[in-house]
């Protein structure tokens, strides 16, 4: 709607404002809610696992648990991409993540994170790019 459109005698419709001003302040407290519902059901939270011994060669990060329902990885990192995946493939084949065979595992930039939920109850392995003592931090619910 154009101000000409709402322009009566010359004036501006400030009741007509003043309406559209509170619809669009209940429209962005409405998507802040479900924006705050969505965030805390995608992404768990409890107490971290901290790994700080994360290098080049793959090392299990998490065990296996028949209980979890999501995992939460981050890569705190300031430069390094770090790769996880399941020890298991869907056929039950070994999985070794690995920056030149990188099938099978999820790349996690720099300061990035990874949520995952359902199918997550076996144990997950990480690499880093570089170094020898890069952190990951995972969360599990």
């Amino acid at each position: 709607m154009s101000m000409m459109d709402d322009q009566k005698g010359g004036g501006i419709n400030f009741q007509n404002l003043e309406t559209q001003q509170r619809l669009m302040i209940v429209a962005i407290n409405g998507l802040q809610q479900t924006l705050k519902i969505g965030f805390a059901s995608t992404l768990p939270v409890s107490s971290p696992l901290a790994v700080n011994n994360l290098g080049t060669s793959s090392i299990q990060v998490i065990g296996a648990d028949s209980t979890r329902v999501a995992l939460l990885f981050h890569n705190p990192n300031d430069s390094v991409s770090v790769i996880v995946c399941p020890a298991t493939d869907a056929n039950g084949a070994t999985l070794t993540p690995s920056f030149t065979t990188r099938g099978g595992g999820f790349i996690i930039l720099p300061q990035d994170y990874l949520p995952v939920s359902g199918n997550c109850q076996t144990a997950w392995k990480a690499i880093a790019a570089s170094g020898a003592a890069n952190g990951l931090t995972i969360s599990s619910v």
